[in-house]
C-alpha cells in the first residue's frame, strides 16, 4: 500500500542507482515480502503534482532497509502488516517501475480496479453475516447495489469473481 496523495519517501538518483529515504506504514505482508512496489518522490519541484512520483521495485536485503512488524493493530488481523524504513537504501536505476513521473497515475489505476474487489467483499461478509437479510432490515437500495456491483465486475471481465458473487446473491435471493 502507499499514500498517493503525498508519499513519505524520497529517491534521489545517484549514478546508476537511487537513494531511497523515508518510512511507509501499514504496509500489508511488508513484514514477510522480498520485493515492495514503492511509490516516491524523484522529482519533487515537477511543476505538475502528480509527475512528481514514480514506482521503484526495493528488495528486502537492500542496504539501508529495514522491515518493522506491527503488533496490536485493528482489521484483518491474519494479514501481516509493518512500517518500511528507508535509510539511503541503495535502489538499482533498473528497478524504476513504469516510466518516470507515472507512479501517481499507476497507483490510481490500481486503485480504480482493486476498490470494486473490496466493495464486493464487503457486501459478501454482509450477505453471508445473516442467512435472512430481512433480519438486519436491508432494503431494496441495497440489493440495488450489490446488483449493481456484480453487474460492474461482469462488465470489466472478473468473470470467476463476479459469477462467485452472483451466485451468492442467487443463493440468498437477491
Amino acid at each position: 500500500g502507499f499514500v498517493v496523495s503525498g508519499p513519505h519517501c524520497t529517491a534521489e538518483k545517484k549514478g546508476d542507482h537511487s537513494g531511497v529515504n523515508g518510512a511507509n506504514m501499514w504496509i500489508t505482508n511488508g513484514d514477510v515480502a522480498d520485493y515492495f512496489i514503492t511509490l516516491v518522490a524523484t522529482d519533487p519541484k515537477n511543476p505538475k503534482p502528480h509527475a512528481r512520483f514514480s514506482l521503484l521495485v526495493i528488495e528486502k536485503n537492500a542496504p539501508g532497509f529495514k522491515s518493522n512488524k506491527i503488533h496490536g493493530k485493528l482489521g484483518i488481523r491474519a494479514s501481516d502488516t509493518a512500517e518500511l524504513q528507508f535509510t539511503d537504501c541503495q535502489v538499482p536505476a533498473a528497478n524504476l517501475l513504469g516510466e518516470p513521473g507515472k507512479g501517481t497515475y499507476y497507483g490510481m489505476a490500481f486503485f480504480t480496479n482493486t476498490r470494486i474487489a473490496v466493495a464486493a467483499h464487503g457486501c459478501g461478509i454482509a450477505l453471508l453475516a445473516s442467512p435472512s437479510r430481512k433480519g438486519l432490515g436491508w432494503d431494496f437500495s441495497f440489493i440495488v447495489l450489490v446488483r449493481s456491483i456484480a453487474r460492474h465486475l461482469r462488465q470489466n471481465r472478473a468473470a470467476a469473481l463476479s459469477e462467485k458473487f452472483s451466485s451468492s446473491c442467487a443463493d440468498h435471493q437477491i
